[in-house]
């Protein structure tokens, strides 16, 4: 399992408040193969919008590694 956030600020004329969260986890099933699950997180406020945007995704899937070195 793997996750990273990034957190952005701007501050001109208008300002931006943005987070970012993207979490993936990896289930390893046959050899190189696995089911791979991401689910990102969104927030966003800008000055000028006057309002928070909210988005999520979630992915499932399958992955296969051909090198070793992404597994």
């Amino acid at each position: 399992m793997s996750s990273q956030a990034k957190f952005f600020w701007g501050v001109r004329q208008r300002s931006t408040l943005s987070l970012q969260n993207f979490n993936s986890l990896r289930i390893r099933l046959l050899g190189k193969l696995a089911a791979t699950l991401d689910a990102n997180f969104f927030l966003h406020r800008d000055s000028q919008v006057q309002a928070l945007a909210v988005k999520s995704e979630l992915q499932v899937g399958l992955g296969y590694a051909w090198s070793e070195k992404w597994l």
